[in-house]
């Protein structure tokens, strides 16, 4: 269109218009027209001739870089967007070649679309915020390591809110650590200075953790008083002029609180929301690691004593061969007459002698090189690393002179030790030290009387370590297997049972494993026993289902040197292949350890194991490393919780919390879980509530022969 033939009629229009709009000369860049909307925005009065559009709509000392006239044509319009400087707007542009007072000119409307693409940002940075929490929660969820997962999550969270500083605290005996923390490049790092503070600091931040909220500081010296506000000097020591803060609630009481600091206030407007879901998250992660860390000090703490358990001992004992040791000195101590002072004056009784036994041997071994271990019902082991001879053996001998029986079941044990330098194994030493502890027994019972139904230590016990011996002993019949029921936690119905191997001593004294199944261990061959009470269960299932006994499931242990043998699979499938059993009726129990998640060709038996056609089931669960990453790791199907999480239950809250959210795991996994050693009812209306699905413990019955567990438990079809 020929614009200079109604120019004036034309330019009216224009300035009615709410729009923008201006002509120019292509070549000279000379404003020849702007409306009066853009007029006002711009600032220009009178006459815009005169006038370069860069200068006057751009602020710009030279032409626009992304001027579009070698884009333009009188036949249609080009359409673009730009984002004005000078007004701080974003536009719609509208441009194309026209004819103004018979001159080819440039001409431009301009649509305002600043409201709009503000909608679109604010939406754009929602979804990319909602983008950032769904990732930090899925590391949450898949990193095992809490640490690693939340060193991450800040620095996602920090990078994303264009922060200085992103932090974790923690409140600990009504004092805040700052537990975590990542800075951005050259931003000083605050974790140091900031350990062991009161809670009153942050004091007015608690009104807004307390309803679900963030506490949020657009600008600390507006809207904090160096005068009033005691948080204030904290805060302006770091350098901190904005921050968000997001509770951490675990059970609705305050655990902490995430941090960010000096985040651009932009990014501040609509994070809240998301950042408190993301707190949420990661409350639920930090309550997890603190179960797991329950777990573990559990698993590696005996109850009764205090002192170190078996599962502790065994990973120091693999530390110090490992590491190495100048000098080490070893000894073992076991109770006397313990199993005499059960059965005569009952188990509280017996507790009493092992407490004394522990507290004898801290009394006399409690220098930072010592460490005391309970590895058995009436064992223990003291290792003292980098000790001097000479101190350590006047040690040894003072606590064996600490011996007393002039009260009933009050301080009597058997005690062996050696120390060795750096040329000694540990194993060599605690071989030498447990021999010379039963040489001690031996003599100790000698001229003694004791009940025919009961002896600790014998030299038949001892030969056992002699593998000739022990062969002939297993076809002589000298060891059974007894039989232990598992019934279902809701009405007590038979499940099936245990194995456990019994030795009969030549006087007819029936002796439990723990007196020698150790000693088998210490001398490689507890495989050769548990691979006979496996033939042993395969043949008495061929027998019942023979004589039309409906036979249930049993487990057979299998040490986890006997597991990792090589081996293993080939031999389980010969002895089975000899009596042909249904394989669902046979359960391997292997026993977890420190080292569960460390032996790759470990796992890799135990799923041979399962392709072969048995079912695996997990003992002692909860008495040792018990790491929760095993679910993830290890395909099973049994999970058996150990007596001593049993006991703990009916007064323990986060015992019962812990094995409540790992009953709740095997749910989801399809894995039965069966708890040991239950003994009360208290016990059994929490492990009820808890929701186990079976147990197995002297409330329902001891490990019994065949024959009796076979009329009581079994039914003929």
């Amino acid at each position: 269109m020929k614009m200079s033939e109604s120019n004036f009629s034309i330019a009216e229009l224009f300035n009615e218009l709410s729009e923008l709009v201006y002509v120019s000369d292509p070549l000279t860049y000379e404003l020849y027209f702007i409306n009066e909307s853009a007029k006002a925005l711009f600032g220009i009065t009178g006459d815009p001739r005169g006038h370069k559009c860069y200068e006057a709509l751009q602020g710009l000392s030279a032409p626009c870089p992304f001027c579009t006239n070698d884009r333009l044509a009188h036949d249609r319009f080009y359409s673009w967007e730009i984002y004005n400087q000078k007004l701080g707007r974003h536009y719609f542009l509208k441009d194309k070649f026209i004819y103004w007072e018979g001159r080819e000119a440039r001409f431009e409307i301009a649509f305002d679309m600043t409201e709009k693409e503000n909608q679109r940002e604010m939406l754009k940075n929602a979804l990319d915020a909602e983008v950032m929490v769904l990732n930090c929660i899925k590391r949450l969820n898949s990193e095992e390591n809490f640490d690693r997962a939340i060193d991450k999550v800040l620095e996602n969270i920090a990078v994303f809110l264009r922060a200085e500083r992103a932090y974790i605290f923690e409140i600990r005996d009504g004092l805040m650590d700052n537990t975590f923390e990542w800075c951005a490049p050259d931003v000083l790092s605050q974790i140091d200075k900031l350990q062991r503070l009161p809670m009153e600091l942050i004091a007015s931040w608690r009104k807004f953790f307390d309803s679900g909220l963030c506490r949020i500081i657009y600008d600390l010296e507006r809207d904090l008083s160096p005068d009033t506000d005691e948080e204030y000097d904290v805060l302006r020591m770091q350098d901190v002029h904005s921050l968000v803060a997001a509770p951490l609630l675990i059970n609705g009481k305050l655990a902490g609180y995430l941090g960010v600091d000096n985040p651009p206030a932009e990014r501040i407007q609509h994070i809240s929301p998301l950042l408190i879901t993301l707190a949420n998250f990661i409350a639920g992660s930090m309550q997890r690691r603190d179960y797991q860390r329950q777990l573990e000090e559990m698993s590696f703490k005996d109850m009764l004593t205090g002192l170190r358990n078996r599962n502790a001992f065994i990973r120091d004992v693999k530390e110090l061969s490992r590491i190495g040791f100048k000098s080490l000195g070893v000894v073992y101590v076991d109770v006397n007459g313990l199993k005499r002072c059960n059965d005569q004056h009952g188990h509280a009784a017996g507790d009493t002698m092992i407490i004394n036994t522990a507290n004898a041997i801290l009394s006399v071994f409690k220098e930072a090189e010592d460490r005391a271990y309970r590895i058995g019902g009436d064992e223990f082991v003291v290792l003292s690393a980098d000790s001097e001879k000479e101190k350590f053996c006047l040690r040894a001998g003072a606590l064996k002179n600490m011996i007393s029986e002039k009260e009933a079941f009050s301080l009597s044990f058997s005690l062996g030790w050696r120390w060795g330098s750096s040329d000694y194994d540990v194993k060599q030493l605690l071989t030498e030290a447990d021999e010379e502890m039963y040489s001690d027994k031996k003599k100790y019972y000698r001229g003694k009387s004791i009940p025919k139904r009961y002896r600790v230590c014998s030299d038949e016990l001892i030969n056992l370590g002699d593998p000739l011996y022990l062969q002939q002993l297993l076809e002589a019949g000298n060891f059974l297997v007894h039989y232990q029921p598992k019934v279902s936690m809701t009405d007590h119905r038979p499940l099936g049972a245990e194995a456990l191997a019994r030795f009969l001593s030549s006087d007819g004294t029936l002796i439990a494993p723990g007196q020698f199944i150790p000693l088998l261990e210490a001398n490689g061959l507890v495989w050769m026993l548990d691979f006979w009470v496996f033939g042993a269960v395969c043949r008495q299932l061929r027998q019942w289902l023979d004589d039309g006994v409906e036979a249930l499931p049993v487990s057979v242990n299998f040490s986890r040197d006997t597991v990792s043998g090589e081996s293993f699979v080939n031999r389980l499938l010969e002895i089975w292949s000899q009596w042909n059993v249904p394989k669902e009726l046979i359960e391997i129990e292997i026993t977890e350890n420190a080292n569960f998640d460390e032996d790759e060709s470990f796992f890799f038996v135990v799923e041979k194991v399962r392709e072969a056609g048995f079912n695996i089931s997990i003992d002692d669960f909860g008495a040792r490393y018990s790491n929760l990453s095993l679910f993830a790791t290890l395909a099973f199907d049994v999970l058996k919780i150990d007596r001593g999480l049993v006991k703990a239950l009916p007064n323990n809250p986060t015992a019962f919390a812990v094995l409540k959210s790992i009953t709740d795991i095997c749910k989801k996994k399809k894995i039965s879980v069966i708890a040991e050693g239950v003994e009360t009812e208290q016990q059994l209306n929490a492990l009820l509530e808890i929701g186990c699905d079976g147990l197995q413990g002297y409330c329902i019955s001891r490990p019994v022969p065949v024959v009796e567990y076979q009329e009581k438990y079994l039914k003929t079809i």
